[in-house]
């Protein structure tokens, strides 16, 4: 069974009327030889091996076809496709003189992969899952809901019984936005008292204890 909290946009932020959403608890995240070590419990016949080059095999498929214009579908998952954003500080300009729109001149790069999530996975869900409220209070967007020494307190008990921390993780058990999250976690590791560092980089960049 599962957990959440209810959160509440300020005035304002939702047409000047409060709304509220549950936001689902995440206490840890799957490794991929932990995600390996599930599929396998599910599927005997699948070994580590096979499990990894597959898992190799559609990444190089993403990376191959989705910038030729194509989506990629995987029954029972959804469908991949890229969003896409301007990565130039200034326009272009054209180069055989004539004034054009300088839009087409703009550089552009991927900015995500989006998954369309596939609607038989969303029922599957619904039908083996249930969730509770973890009976705190109501968490207001754009308000912190604890001190800075309380939420050194809070990652500190999390290392210790999970070892490491995410950069979502921290950001969902201190209720705070990915961005605020990284700023500050960037300042615990930057103060030696507070014991926290980093381990990999990247995608695999977690935060554990010195």
């Amino acid at each position: 069974m599962g957990s959440y909290k209810i959160k509440e946009m300020n005035a304002g932020m939702a047409n000047s009327v409060k709304k509220q959403f549950p936001v689902q608890e995440i206490y840890n995240m799957f490794d991929n030889e932990t995600t390996m070590e599930w599929m396998e419990k599910y599927n005997p016949m699948l070994n580590r091996g096979l499990i990894s080059s597959v898992f190799e095999a559609l990444s190089k498929v993403l990376v191959n076809v989705l910038p030729e214009g194509h989506s990629v579908k995987v029954d029972g998952l959804g469908v991949f496709s890229l969003s896409l954003e301007f990565c130039d500080s200034q326009n272009a300009e054209p180069t055989d003189g004539q004034k054009k729109d300088v839009r087409e001149y703009r550089r552009v790069q991927v900015k995500n992969i989006n998954l369309k999530v596939d609607r038989k996975l969303i029922d599957t869900l619904n039908q083996n899952s249930t969730f509770e409220r973890d009976g705190g209070e109501v968490v207001r967007v754009g308000e912190q809901a604890f001190t800075l020494e309380q939420r050194i307190e809070r990652v500190l008990n999390h290392l210790e019984k999970y070892r490491f921390i995410t950069l979502n993780e921290y950001a969902n058990l201190n209720h705070l936005s990915r961005t605020a999250a990284s700023l500050e976690l960037k300042k615990l590791v930057a103060d030696p008292a507070t014991g926290i560092c980093t381990n990999g980089s990247g995608t695999h960049k977690v935060w554990v204890k010195k």
